[in-house]
C-alpha cells in the first residue's frame, strides 16, 4: 500500500492517510493530495448547498497586531473575511467571537469592519493584554506616560528569578519595574504596553516565535534598555493609531484564562447573524502535542504578567483530538450561526480527514483555501478554512 492512495471503498483510515501524506516528496505532495481530495470530496458533496472556494489573496494591509509565523491569520483573513462576508454569505454579521484569539487580527479587523459585537478568548494572558489595552481600551498613551512607565525598574521580581533567560541584567530590571508598574496601576490602555513588550519578546528573542534564542536574548543589538525602549516608543505610536481608527459603537467582551468550550458556554449570541472563528491548539502533523503553545502561554505570559502561570490545561494529541474536536464544534453550532474553522497543512488531522470528522456533526457549506502561503520557508504549507453551519 505504501506510495498508494486507495479509494473510499477500501476504507484507508486516518493513520494511513498522515502516514502516506507524511512520506510524499514535495513532487508527489499536489498530485497525492488531488487524489485524496477526489476521495473525500464525495462526502461533503452530499450536503445541500456545498462549494468550494479558491481565494489567490494577496495579503491584506498588517495591523502589526500579529507576529511573524506561518500560522498568522491577521496578515491574510482580515481581507478575507469582510470580502467573503459580503460576495458570498451576503450579510454582516451581528455578532463574532474568536477562540483562540492570539493577537487578536481577527477580532480588530471585526471592529474596524464595525460588526456590533466582537467577542475574544485565550488562556494566554500576552493575548489578553492585546484585547484590553486595544480592543477595549479608546485612550491612547501620551508621550509622558510611557516616559514615566519607561523609568521603572526593580529588583527580585519574576524575571530576575528566571535565571535560564540570558537577558541583560538591566533589562531584567526595567521589565519588573515596568510590569509591576501597570498591574499596581491597573489602567486598561497602560496593558498596550504589556502587549508591546510581549511583541517585543516574541519578534526580537525568539527563533520565528517558537523558543528562546539565546544568541539573540545576550545581544545588545537586541536586547539591551535602549532597544527595548526605543520598540516600545515606535510601536505605542503605531498602536495609537490603531486604538484611533477602531469603529466606535463596537461593544468588546474579553475573556481570559477559559478554555474553548468554558468560552462558548458564558456568551449569549444570536441564533442568527452570529459568527464564531476558530484556529484551534492543533497537534503537529504527525500528532504530537505542540510543545509551543505551552511555552507560548507560559513562559512569555508569565514573564508580562509578573507571576507564574499554569493554566490547568492539556493539549490535544493525535488520541484525544477527535472526541474534543467534535464535542465544541456542536456546541457551538447550537449557539452560532456559522462556525469558520482555520487550521493549515502543518497540522493533524490532514484537512481530508478533517472534512470527513466534521460531517459527523456539522453542515461544510464550503472550503476555502490558500495555496503556497510561505514559499520561502515551505512551498507545500497551505491555509484551509472551513465554513459549517449546523446539520
Amino acid at each position: 500500500m505504501k506510495g498508494e492512495i486507495q479509494t473510499r471503498e477500501e476504507n484507508l483510515n486516518d493513520d494511513e492517510i498522515h502516514s502516506i501524506i507524511k512520506n510524499l516528496n514535495p513532487k508527489e505532495y499536489k498530485e497525492k493530495v488531488k487524489k485524496l481530495l477526489n476521495i473525500h470530496q464525495k462526502l461533503v458533496e452530499k450536503e445541500e448547498g456545498f462549494h468550494k472556494t479558491r481565494f489567490e489573496l494577496k495579503y491584506g494591509v498588517s495591523s502589526g497586531l500579529s507576529v511573524g509565523y506561518f500560522g498568522s491569520q491577521g496578515r491574510f483573513y482580515v481581507p478575507f473575511l469582510k470580502e467573503y462576508f459580503e460576495k458570498v454569505l451576503k450579510f454582516k454579521p451581528t455578532y463574532f467571537a474568536e477562540t483562540p484569539a492570539g493577537s487578536n487580527s481577527i477580532s480588530y479587523g471585526m471592529i474596524q469592519y464595525d460588526i456590533p459585537i466582537v467577542a475574544t478568548n485565550d488562556i494566554s494572558f500576552w493575548s489578553y493584554c492585546i484585547s484590553r489595552g486595544i480592543l477595549k481600551n479608546d485612550e491612547i498613551l501620551t508621550d509622558d506616560e510611557v516616559s514615566t512607565i519607561l523609568k521603572q525598574s526593580c529588583n527580585g521580581y519574576l524575571v530576575n528569578k528566571r535565571e535560564d533567560l540570558p537577558m541583560p541584567l538591566e533589562v531584567k530590571q526595567n521589565i519588573d519595574g515596568v510590569v509591576r508598574f501597570i498591574k499596581e496601576k491597573n489602567i486598561d490602555k497602560y496593558y498596550t504596553i504589556l502587549a508591546i513588550l510581549g511583541k517585543f519578546m516574541l519578534s526580537n528573542l525568539t527563533f520565528r516565535s517558537m523558543t528562546w534564542d539565546k544568541n539573540r536574548m545576550k545581544d545588545s543589538n537586541f536586547c539591551s534598555v535602549s532597544v527595548l525602549h526605543n520598540y516600545i516608543k515606535k510601536w505605542v505610536k503605531k498602536f495609537n493609531v490603531l486604538i484611533q481608527d477602531k469603529g466606535k459603537d463596537v461593544t468588546t467582551v474579553l475573556s481570559y484564562q477559559k478554555d474553548h468550550k468554558e468560552f462558548i458556554n458564558s456568551i449569549s449570541p444570536p441564533s442568527k447573524g452570529s459568527v464564531l472563528y476558530c484556529d484551534f491548539d492543533w497537534p503537529w502533523s504527525d500528532g504530537r502535542e505542540t510543545e509551543v503553545y505551552t511555552w507560548y502561554i507560559e513562559d512569555i505570559s508569565s514573564i508580562i504578567f509578573g507571576d507564574k502561570i499554569q493554566p490547568n490545561i492539556s493539549y490535544w494529541t493525535k488520541h484525544n483530538i477527535k472526541k474534543e474536536l467534535l464535542g465544541i464544534i456542536k456546541l457551538s453550532l447550537e449557539k452560532f450561526e456559522y462556525m469558520f474553522l482555520s487550521t493549515q497543512s502543518s497540522n493533524y488531522p490532514h484537512i481530508e480527514v478533517l472534512k470527513e470528522w466534521v460531517t459527523e456533526v456539522a453542515k461544510i457549506v464550503d472550503y476555502c483555501f490558500i495555496d503556497t502561503l510561505s514559499l520561502v520557508a515551505n512551498k507545500n504549507f497551505r491555509e484551509e478554512l472551513l465554513i459549517l453551519k449546523r446539520k
